[in-house]
């Protein structure tokens, strides 16, 4: 015991070795019952039957060294014997080593069915069910078999190639014989040894597609942003899953027997692609607990598959866990405990078969530690350089825990951001009514209900309906080209309507023509506002039926009426710019090196094994849920495009998006009074001056900074034609001052700025109260603002003229008189 074990155990080792190609020179099998079998008359032989890059790998020769360390009064348990791999390949399996217990496993190029044919001919005690290894090289099998056993998998459905299967893809689905999968979808071929699987997005989130591939130097998998279309149809079988989402990690688990399974977190390659590596060169990855079910799950896949030492991926989604892949043989590439807690459990599981009273008398055996294991995380190297250069110094660190200090006996439970979208290029709409027959006629075709407005957003309806804008723009400049020769037999509509008409949808054109439909950037409604329906004729014989026309009551037309105009939206801007992607991301990186200051990688491990519980929600609109990625992208120390990230990371949860999108009443309500008085201040011609207090004094009450005036806060109640208790009175022509208070004339100006002033924010003061009562902003109100302002002369004997529309000025107009 006083020698090195491992110079001891490599020595036995490599004797092994030598006697590969001479079968007679192995020690035979011990025959006598296993109540009988006694360690002291021989070491159980194990058998390594792999290929030999399996064979020879790190995780299974640390193994293997622990399982010949472990002796009883100077007496080894185990000798272990390689199998060759050109003996495994080239000689029969009678001239094979005869073994008492066997390792063999599938990989590339290993015979299967001979090591099958072995295992019958010898009979040793066999870790991995052979036959049933055949199921792993089938992923139908896999779900099939994990579905019976009660294992959750996700939805999914198998398009088997030479069946008469129906099809039908669009961009935001795919239905596979009645089944319908949402985009993002996962396209898995059925051989389990073909690791090239897909992912496709749909064209709402920027579309696209990412390949998953065995690891290749630091990549995993690569995005290509042109390609939409799935291979449904190049006559291979696939296995179709809709993507979960796992906040951008998965979770590989490795189990010994039905009672043991070490899990590790690791960044999905689903999420950028990139492969982070340690400082020995290995996959970055992390040890998570596993939950009661998950170890639940973990015995029912070793006992289904009958595999002892197996791995599979677990997937965590939205609180529920799946199984998306079962492998064969798998070992911890990187953790020294692992490996000697499996070194324990297959001696234990080999004592149980062949020597079970040797096990009852030393139940835990004398396994010699190697001196060179180490928890895997503790080892320093040129890592720990790295972190000190990456930390901040003591005195940023002092800095950033002061500026996040909390109370004595305080924990921080959470930290809940609410942030605005970034950068993002101006809004544009444009309205206008049509009778247009190829544009109604989308309504009937693709709305529910032609009482109902179709707003169109995928890309399908969006190509059919620019199709449709470009064929009237066709024919529009036919016929004015035709025009003049038609003028004298029919009687043509007013000019300037024809071509206000023709500028709009040669606006419309060019917007939906101007690059290709990838993500949410362009948007069009059509709201029916006529219908016709069919009534029936009071003096007809046969009951024939007529059409009238009506203009739509609240309650709406009948349902089935056809409708005659309708009201064209466009929608377009409001993207985000890349100015707002990086400061996005530069606020994620930001967020992430000061929430953990002079920690290198501690919020990913903390992401990576779930203790840091990170939910990202956004509303519907693109340019919101493109900045969630970007911030996640920095927050996580990602790379690559959005859109993986996009679907990875950012959660879509009903109540939460409803919460995002919908304004309550009171916050309506300021909004609308905060727009009207945007809308007077830049409608004015109007110089704003320092002497002035700048825009403060021209605001309501109800945003003002300042306090209010005494006019200001005074009742307003008479103030229709002429001010009173101290209020400013406004009519629509005239107007004179009562009470103290002072008046503003439409025709005449009051001469005094600071008068005009009062008076128009004892105006603002009734519209104030009325919101403060949380009432509705309306248009009256909406045109009481605006009426105000009309024309006065002020000190600098400039004139305030107010540019409305004829519209605002009818407002205006009614709600003086009310």
């Amino acid at each position: 015991s006083a020698a090195d074990p491992r110079r001891r155990t490599r020595g036995d080792r490599s004797e092994s070795r030598t006697n590969t190609n001479h079968c007679r020179a192995w020690p035979a099998r011990a025959t006598m019952p296993l109540e009988k079998r006694k360690i002291e008359d021989g070491p159980i032989v194990l058998g390594i039957c792999a290929m030999k890059k399996k064979a020879s790998s790190e995780p299974m020769r640390q193994a293997v060294d622990r399982l010949r360390a472990f002796e009883v009064t100077g007496h080894k348990e185990f000798q272990v014997v390689y199998f060759d791999e050109e003996m495994i390949l080239n000689q029969p399996v009678e001239e094979w080593p005869v073994v008492d217990a066997l390792i063999a496993f599938f990989s590339t190029g290993f015979p299967l069915d001979k090591a099958i044919a072995y295992v019958s001919l010898r009979k040793p005690f066999v870790f991995n069910d052979l036959d049933k290894q055949k199921w792993l090289f089938d992923r139908r099998q896999i779900y099939k078999l994990l579905s019976e056993a009660g294992v959750p998998v996700a939805k999914h459905v198998v398009m088997n190639a030479g069946e008469a299967n129906e099809v039908e893809e669009s961009e935001d689905y795919l239905e596979v014989n009645g089944v319908r999968i949402s985009k993002p979808l996962v396209e898995k071929p059925v051989s389990g040894e073909d690791h090239n699987i897909y992912i496709y997005y749909p064209r709402s989130q920027g579309g696209g597609s990412k390949r998953l591939f065995r690891k290749v130097k630091d990549r995993s998998s690569q995005f290509y942003p042109g390609i939409h279309t799935t291979r449904v149809h190049d006559g291979n079988s696939y296995i179709y899953e809709e993507l979960l989402q796992t906040e951008g990690t998965d979770v590989k688990v490795y189990a010994i027997g039905p009672e043991y399974a070490h899990a590790e977190a690791r960044k999905s390659p689903v999420v950028d692609g990139k492969v982070k590596r340690n400082v020995r060169g290995k996959e970055e990855r992390y040890p998570v607990i596993l939950d009661a079910e998950e170890k639940v799950i973990a015995r029912k896949v070793v006992i289904t598959f009958g595999q002892t030492v197996c791995g599979f991926d677990l997937l965590r989604s939205n609180g529920k866990t799946y199984v998306c892949d079962v492998n064969g043989w798998s070992f911890v590439k990187d953790s020294h405990k692992f490996w000697s807690d499996s070194a324990n459990l297959l001696r234990q599981y080999m004592l149980e078969a062949i020597a079970p009273a040797h096990l009852r008398a030393h139940p835990e055996g004398n396994q010699l530690v190697l001196p060179d294991e180490a928890p895997a995380h503790r080892t320093k190297a040129k890592g720990d350089k790295g972190r000190r250069r990456n930390g901040r110094g003591a005195a940023e660190r002092e800095e950033a825990l002061r500026t996040f200090a909390t109370p004595p006996n305080a924990e921080l439970l959470c930290v809940v951001a609410l942030t605005r979208h970034g950068d993002r290029t101006p809004k544009e709409k444009l309205k206008f009514s049509t009778r247009e027959p190829l544009f109604l006629s989308m309504i009937t075709e693709h709305s529910a209900s032609t009482v109902e407005e179709l707003k169109i957003k995928n890309v399908k309806l969006m190509e059919e309906i620019t199709s449709r804008v470009c064929q009237v723009v066709t024919q529009l400049t036919q016929e004015r080209k035709l025009a003049p020769a038609a003028a004298a037999s029919t009687p043509a509509p007013k000019p300037e309507e024809v071509d206000d008409d023709f500028e709009k949808l040669l606006t419309v054109r060019q917007v939906l023509t101007s690059h290709p439909f990838r993500g949410i950037n362009r948007k069009v409604q059509l709201k029916p506002t006529r219908w016709e329906r069919q009534c029936s004729t009071s003096g007809g014989d046969d009951g024939a039926a007529s059409y009238s026309s009506e203009l739509r009551a609240d309650g709406g037309p009948e349902p089935g009426a056809t409708p005659t105009e309708a009201q064209f939206i466009l929608k377009w801007g409001g993207e985000l710019t890349p100015l707002g992607e990086s400061q996005a991301e530069r606020l994620g990186t930001i967020f992430r090196k000061t929430l953990y200051p002079g920690e290198f990688g501690g919020v990913l491990r903390l992401h990576a094994t779930y203790r840091h519980d990170m939910k990202i929600y956004t509303s519907e609109e693109g340019r919101v849920q493109m900045t969630a990625a970007a911030f996640a992208k920095g927050f996580l120390d990602l790379d690559g495009n959005l859109t993986p990230i996009l679907a990875s990371l950012v959660s879509k949860n009903e109540k939460v998006t409803q919460m995002l999108d919908e304004t309550p009443d009171a916050g309506r309500a300021a909004m609308e009074l905060a727009k009207v008085h945007i809308h007077k201040v830049l409608s004015l011609d109007q110089v704003i001056c320092d002497e002035c207090n700048g825009l403060n004094d021209m605001l309501p009450p109800a945003l003002s900074t300042g306090s209010a005036s005494p006019a200001a806060r005074a009742p307003a109640d008479n103030s229709q034609a002429a001010g009173g208790g101290g209020g400013g009175g406004h009519s629509a022509r005239a107007g004179a001052g009562g009470g103290g208070g002072s008046g503003c004339g439409g025709e005449e100006g009051c001469g005094r700025e600071d008068r005009c002033e009062r008076a128009h924010r004892g105006g603002d003061g009734q519209l104030a109260r009325r919101l403060g009562d949380s009432r509705p902003l309306g248009g009256t109100l909406a045109g009481e603002w605006t009426g105000c302002v009309r024309r006065c002369s002020c000190r600098s004997g400039r004139t305030l003229r107010g540019r409305r529309s004829a519209a605002a000025r009818a407002r205006a107009r009614r709600g003086l008189r009310a």
